[in-house]
């Protein structure tokens, strides 16, 4: 019995000492400041459903110095898509569907009669993003959309798919908002009360809600969103106070959308609902599968979801994306994304493990601090792949600060720096529009006119370049771009259409 008892002993003081190895591998990995950001949120670690590693870091509000802590309350964001596709397929489990039924099926009035379900869960639809409420708002700038508006402005939109359904894979918000629609068909209740009663209740989530549906008393524990008011600024102001057309929009005009994002929740509840998928509470073991599966397009074209060359390549199964590297396990997860956080939601489904990252001040590198997680968790050697700093915000911020000229030469500096900064035409391009938003008129030119250099074969940001030249009345020069644009990219119907408009003007 002694040397039972002194194996015994030798063997668990094994296990604390490696538990130990690893819980220090995780705060050195969280405590290091990236290579130039570091992490304002808070993280969670688990496997089996215990927590292993639980800390907090930096403000939950910044401006009053209210530290963050653990089991804050935090905006989900598009995280929320992997509880629609959980209550649809438990809709699919009871019979009230195929996954290959068009969409029509059940809405005769939606106006593509080739999407299915599964091009909505798969994003493999092709229809148009968020944009497509904006037409509307362009002439209705205080209507409040909501899930019976979807369809009714994807007809007045009236566009072609961007692609055939199934050929290509393109990230959509409206793809899951439609499925919430299809929720409420089938179920006669509203999406966010099947999503209590068949999701936040069995999985035992008490401390979530749906944010356009807030509690009747404030929530107190809840973090406040920090961003950077445009890439130029230098300064982090709550996002709530930050203004400029487009995001005012979806943050006030599309709040109301259900399906792809509004849950407000914490770490510890999103553990409850990975442990309730992990033991089959919400769904079948045979379902979970079929989502788990990456999905494959038509003609088995090759394809990854999501192109951070850091993480490999990552493909999208029935609402979760799916990492095609399997050494530490197969991997799901799904990021999030909302005006002033980023949130990582990671699951090892091989091992049993959990990884929740969230940052309340607008830093891109949860995802990637979570995927690094899982190598430490796994004895796998964690290579840095801490965020890039956007070359776009410093070639913004050098714009502003010291001139054309100085901005230039920053960025031809900085931009074969490959180690520490990313240059990316769509930072550039969003710059360049807040910088018009904001009626810099010069630095809008100037940045979609470096843009244009760093990209010649992009139609999109001649389009750019065209809108900013138009918006400060020079409309020969203007017309010349979109011009340019549709000899790119014949099939730019927005660019034909904007043309069309300025040459009857001109």
């Amino acid at each position: 019995m002694k040397k039972i008892t002194f194996f015994y002993f030798v063997s668990i003081c094994c296990l604390c000492a490696q538990a130990q190895s690893v819980t220090e591998r995780l705060d050195s990995l969280f405590t290091a400041p990236g290579n130039f950001e570091s992490l304002n949120g808070s993280v969670l670690i688990a496997e089996n459903g215990k927590v292993i590693y639980q800390r907090s870091f930096g403000f939950a509000d910044v401006k009053e110095k209210k530290p963050n802590a653990v089991n804050r309350s935090f905006n989900i964001a598009s995280v929320t898509k992997t509880f629609t596709s959980t209550a649809i397929l438990q809709l699919f489990e009871k019979g009230k569907f195929h996954l290959d039924d068009k969409y029509q099926k059940y809405f005769p009035s939606f106006p593509y009669p080739d999407i299915t379900i599964r091009n909505l869960l798969t994003h493999t639809s092709g229809l148009t993003d968020l944009e497509t409420y904006f037409r509307i708002l362009d002439s209705l700038p205080d209507k409040i959309f909501t899930d019976a508006d979807i369809i009714p402005s994807i007809i007045h939109l009236h566009r072609a798919l961007k692609f055939k359904p199934g050929d290509d894979f393109e990230y959509c918000n409206i793809n899951f908002e439609l499925l919430a629609l299809l929720i409420e068909h089938l179920t006669n209740t509203s999406y966010p009360e099947y999503i209590r009663q068949h999701i936040f209740k069995p999985a035992g989530m008490v401390h979530s809600y749906f944010d356009v549906l807030r509690p009747a008393t404030a929530d107190t524990n809840r973090v406040t969103n920090y961003m950077l008011p445009a890439s130029y600024s230098s300064d982090y102001i709550p996002s709530d106070s930050v203004h400029n057309k487009r995001l005012t929009q979806v943050r006030r005009n599309l709040k109301n959308l259900m399906g792809d994002g509004n849950i407000i929740s914490t770490e510890e509840d999103l553990l409850l609902y990975s442990e309730a998928l992990s033991s089959g509470q919400l769904l079948s073991s045979t379902t979970l599968a079929k989502v788990f599966t990456p999905n494959r397009l038509n003609n088995d074209k090759d394809y990854s979801a999501f192109s951070n060359p850091k993480m490999g390549k990552i493909q999208y199964g029935l609402g979760w994306e799916i990492p095609a590297d399997t050494s530490c396990g197969k991997i799901v997860s799904h990021g999030g994304h909302y005006p002033g956080i980023w949130i990582s939601f990671l699951r090892n489904i091989t091992r049993n493990q959990t990884i929740i990252v969230y940052d309340n001040n607008e830093w891109s590198g949860a995802d990637l601090l979570a995927r690094m997680s899982v190598g430490i968790l796994n004895n796998k050697p964690a290579a840095n792949m801490l965020s890039r700093k956007m070359l776009a915000r410093v070639y913004g911020q050098t714009l502003m600060k010291e001139g054309a000229d100085a901005a230039l030469s920053k960025l031809i500096e900085l931009k074969d720096d490959t180690v520490h900064f990313i240059l990316r035409e769509r930072d550039m391009n969003t710059l360049g529009y807040q910088f018009l938003l904001d009626h810099l008129g010069s630095q809008s030119l100037e940045t979609f006119k470096v843009n244009i250099l760093l990209f010649p074969a992009s139609s999109n940001a001649c389009d750019s370049y065209a809108d900013a030249l138009a918006e400060n009345n020079r409309k020969g020069d203007a017309i010349i771009m979109y011009k340019k644009s549709i000899l790119l990219d014949p099939k730019n119907t927005e660019s034909i259409d904007k043309l069309k408009k300025l040459e009857e003007k001109h």
